[in-house]
C-alpha cells in the first residue's frame, strides 16, 4: 500500500488561503457594520430634524419598505468596499471600512462642487480621516493615536455634523456667521470627545460596548420619533352630538385630474370605473369649469362661492400666492356655526395648509405629509450614491414621493367617517388626493396598468423646459411615461375613492350624504406648447374638471350639460342645508328650480414671472368668459382667442375675429366683469422660509 503525501508547501498554501477566506469575510463584515452605521446615522439626522420641526410630517407605512432598501443599498456598498479591504489590509478591516467611508464620502462632495461653507468643512473633515486612517494601515503608533476615528458613529458624526448642522438643523434665517461658527464647534465637540474617549478608555470591548449603546439610542430615538409623527399631531375632539336632521357633505377633491383623462368623460382609457358606477346613481355635469389653473384659488372659490379676484387668494403679481381675503366667509365656517362637524383629510399640505386661511372652520384638520427620505436637494448625503446602486434593481420613484398616498388619505379619512358616525350632528368632510400630481408616482399595481413607463428626463422637471417646450418638445416616449403615470394616479384614486363610498354605505350615511366628486384644475401634456399646471394659462386641459354629484338619496342617473363653476358649490351645500347664503356669493345653487339658461361663467390665470422672462408668451394674466359652447379668452400680452367648444374641444382653430358680433358681445360681458374686480388696497404677504420650502417641495415656486 502506498501511503499519499501532500506536495511540499501545500500546507502552506491552504493556511493562506484559509486566511484570505477569513481576511475577506472579516473585511466584509466590518464594511457593511460601517456603512450601515453611517446610513442610520444618516438617516435618523436628516429624519429627526424634519420630524422635530414639522409636526404634520410623519414616517408613513409604504416608506419602511424604501428605508429599508436604502440601507440595504449602504449595507451592500460596505460588504463590497469591506471585501476588498480585507484582501488589500487583512490586518486592519476596521481602519479601512471607516476609511473607504471617508473617501466615498470627499468625492461625492467633490463631485457636488461648488460647495458651501458647510461642505468646505466636511470635505476638510473627510481628508483629515482618511489621512490619518491611511497613515494607521502602515503604522503602528499611528493607528493607537488614531484608534478613536475607527468608530463608524464617530466618523459618520464628523462628516456629517458641519452640513447638516448648517442646512439642516438651521432654518435660513441664521446668519452665516452663526451657521459657519455652530458648525465648526459642532466638528471639533465630537472629535474631541472621540479622542478624549478614546485615550482613556483603552478596554475596547468598552469602547465598543460603548458604540453599540450610542446605535441603539439613535435607533430608539429614530423609532420613538416616527412613531410619534404617525399619531395625529393634536388631539381632537370627538363630533359633537346633536340632532342629526341636515344632510351630511362629503366632498372629494381629485387634485389636477383633467376631465378628459376620466373614462367617465369618454377617455380611451378606463381610468374612473368607480366614479362610472358612482354615476349610475349621481348626476354627471358635463361641463364644469375651474375658475383658475391650480389649488390655491380653485379651492378658494369651492369654499367662498365667489371668484379669486374677490377671495384673493391667488398669485399677486404673478409670483407671491397670497392667503384667502379674512374677512370672506368660508364654507366650513358657516356650517360649522349652523351645527355642522367639520373635518378634513388633505394631501396638499402647501396650499391646504393654515396660512393661506382654506383650513378656517374645520375642528379637525389632518394634513399628513411623509418625511423626505431622498432628501435629493442635500447633495452631501451619500444617499445620492445609494439611490443609483438602487435604479439598477429597483424601482426608486417613491423614493422622492413628496405627499400621502390614496391609500394614506383614505386611512385618514376612514378614522374621520368612524368618528362622525359617533356623533348625532351632520358632518362636513373635505378629502384632497395628490397622486396625479406630479411627479406622478403611483403605487402598485397602478404603476404598470398602463403601458408608457420607463426613464424619464431630468430636464422634464426643469421649469426653464417648460418656459421652452416649443423649441424642446416632449419625445413621444416622455409623452408616454409622463401620461401613463398620470392616468395610473387618477386610476389609483379612483380605486380608494370606491372604498370610501363602500365604506359611507356600511356605516348606513351613505343615502343622507350629499357627495361631490371633483378636481381643482388639470394638466397639460404638451398641448398648446404647455407643460403641467400654475403657468398662467385658461385652456380646456388645465380648467376643464369632472363633476359627479349624488344629492340626498338621489338613486337615478342624471346628466346635466349646462355651464358649472367651482362658485357654485357653497351655494348648493348651502341650500341643501337650509342655511342662509352670505352676502354676495357669485355662484347659484344647482339644486335650484329655475336657472338662467344664458349664464356665463369665468376662469383666470396669471402668469409666473420667472417663467415669463425666459418667455414672454407667459407673461400678463388671461382670462376667460364661458357662454353656450362658445369659448372667449383675453389676454394682458396676448392675443384674444374665440373657439366653438362643441365643433373644436381641443382649442386648436382660433374663431376671433374682431368684427365678429359672437366675439364683441362675449368681449364686452368679459370687460365688464374685469372691470368690477375690486380695486381697494392690495393685500401682500410675503411668504415665511417655511412656507416657501412647502412650496418648493412641490414645484410651485424655485
Amino acid at each position: 500500500m502506498v501511503k499519499r503525501s501532500n506536495p511540499p508547501g501545500a500546507p502552506a498554501r491552504e493556511n493562506s488561503a484559509r486566511r484570505g477566506v477569513h481576511a475577506t469575510l472579516m473585511g466584509a463584515a466590518w464594511g457593511a457594520f460601517v456603512w450601515l452605521a453611517y446610513g442610520l446615522v444618516e438617516f435618523t439626522l436628516s429624519t429627526g430634524i424634519q420630524l422635530w420641526r414639522n409636526p404634520e410630517m410623519e414616517i408613513l407605512g409604504w416608506q419602511w419598505r424604501l428605508i429599508a432598501m436604502l440601507m440595504g443599498a449602504f449595507g451592500l456598498i460596505g460588504l463590497t468596499l469591506g471585501a476588498a479591504g480585507g484582501i488589500a489590509a487583512p490586518g486592519s478591516p476596521r481602519i479601512f471600512a471607516s476609511l473607504s467611508l471617508a473617501l466615498v464620502f470627499a468625492g461625492n462632495l467633490l463631485l457636488g462642487w461648488s460647495l458651501g461653507r458647510s461642505e468646505y468643512i466636511a470635505l476638510a473633515a473627510a481628508i483629515f480621516v482618511s489621512v490619518s486612517l491611511a497613515s494607521a494601515l502602515v503604522s503602528k503608533k499611528m493607528r493607537a493615536r488614531f484608534q478613536f476615528l475607527t468608530s463608524p458613529w464617530t466618523v459618520s458624526l464628523l462628516l456629517l455634523g458641519s452640513p447638516w448642522v448648517s442646512r439642516e438643523a438651521l432654518d435660513s434665517t441664521a446668519s452665516p456667521a452663526l451657521k459657519m461658527t455652530l458648525s465648526v464647534l459642532f466638528v471639533l465637540a465630537v472629535a474631541v470627545t472621540a479622542a478624549v474617549f478614546g485615550r482613556f478608555t483603552n478596554r475596547r470591548a468598552l469602547a465598543m460596548r460603548a458604540a453599540g449603546l450610542f446605535g441603539v439610542a439613535i435607533l430608539t430615538v429614530s423609532v420613538a420619533a416616527a412613531f410619534a409623527g404617525a399619531q395625529d399631531s393634536v388631539a381632537q375632539p370627538a363630533a359633537p352630538v346633536e340632532g342629526r336632521s341636515s344632510p351630511n357633505v362629503l366632498l372629494i377633491v381629485m387634485d389636477t385630474v383633467r376631465a378628459d383623462h376620466t373614462s367617465l368623460y369618454g377617455y380611451e382609457r378606463d381610468t374612473t370605473p368607480n366614479l362610472r358606477a358612482f354615476a349610475d346613481h349621481a348626476t354627471f355635469y358635463s361641463r364644469a369649469v375651474a375658475v383658475s389653473d391650480f389649488t390655491l384659488p380653485s379651492h378658494a372659490s369651492m369654499f367662498t362661492g365667489v371668484y379669486r379676484d374677490w377671495h384673493g387668494a391667488f398669485r399677486l403679481g404673478g409670483e407671491n400666492p397670497q392667503p384667502l381675503n379674512p374677512d370672506r366667509p368660508t364654507l366650513a365656517e358657516v356650517l360649522s356655526s349652523h351645527g355642522y362637524w367639520t373635518a378634513s383629510s388633505v394631501a396638499n399640505f402647501a396650499y391646504l395648509a393654515r396660512w393661506t386661511g382654506l383650513t378656517r372652520g374645520f375642528a379637525v384638520t389632518e394634513t399628513g405629509r411623509p418625511v423626505d427620505i431622498s432628501r435629493a436637494n442635500q447633495a452631501f448625503y451619500l444617499r445620492r450614491v445609494a439611490k443609483r446602486l438602487l435604479r439598477l434593481t429597483a424601482d426608486t420613484a417613491a423614493l422622492d414621493r413628496e405627499t400621502m398616498t390614496a391609500a394614506d388619505v383614505e386611512r385618514k379619512t376612514r378614522g374621520l367617517l368612524a368618528r362622525a358616525k359617533s356623533g348625532r350632528a351632520p358632518f362636513f368632510l373635505f378629502v384632497n388626493y395628490m397622486d396625479a400630481h406630479y411627479p406622478y408616482v403611483p403605487d402598485p399595481p397602478f404603476d404598470l396598468r398602463f403601458p408608457g413607463k420607463g426613464e424619464l428626463s431630468p430636464s422634464v422637471d426643469d421649469w426653464r423646459r417648460q418656459a421652452t417646450l416649443k423649441e424642446h418638445p416632449l419625445t413621444p416616449a416622455e409623452r408616454s411615461n409622463l401620461v401613463s403615470q398620470y392616468d395610473g394616479g387618477i386610476t389609483e384614486e379612483d380605486a380608494s375613492i370606491g372604498r370610501l363610498l363602500g365604506r359611507l354605505r356600511e356605516l348606513g350615511l351613505y343615502d343622507n350624504t350629499l357627495i361631490i366628486i371633483t378636481s381643482d384644475h388639470g394638466e397639460a401634456f404638451g398641448e398648446h406648447d404647455l407643460l403641467r399646471h400654475e403657468i398662467g394659462f385658461v385652456y380646456q386641459n388645465l380648467v376643464s374638471i369632472p363633476l359627479i354629484i349624488k344629492y340626498p338619496r338621489q338613486l337615478d342617473p342624471r346628466r346635466s350639460d349646462e355651464l358649472v363653476s367651482q362658485v357654485d358649490f357653497m351655494p348648493t351645500i348651502l341650500d341643501l342645508a337650509g342655511i342662509p347664503m352670505p352676502a354676495a356669493l357669485q355662484g347659484v345653487s344647482l339644486v335650484a328650480a329655475e336657472r338662467d339658461r344664458t349664464r356665463v361663467v369665468y376662469a383666470s390665470a396669471n402668469g409666473l414671472n420667472r417663467v415669463a422672462r425666459v418667455n414672454p408668451k407667459f407673461a400678463g394674466t388671461r382670462h376667460a368668459i364661458f357662454a353656450g359652447s362658445l369659448k372667449l379668452i383675453s389676454s394682458t400680452s396676448g392675443p384674444t382667442e374665440l373657439y366653438d367648444l362643441n365643433a373644436d374641444p381641443g382649442e386648436e382653430h382660433n374663431l376671433y375675429s374682431s368684427g365678429d358680433p359672437r366675439a364683441v358681445e362675449l368681449s364686452r360681458r368679459l370687460e365688464s366683469w374685469v372691470a368690477s374686480m375690486p380695486h381697494g388696497k392690495v393685500r401682500t404677504k410675503r411668504l415665511d422660509p417655511a412656507t416657501r420650502e412647502r412650496l418648493k417641495s412641490l414645484g410651485y415656486v424655485q
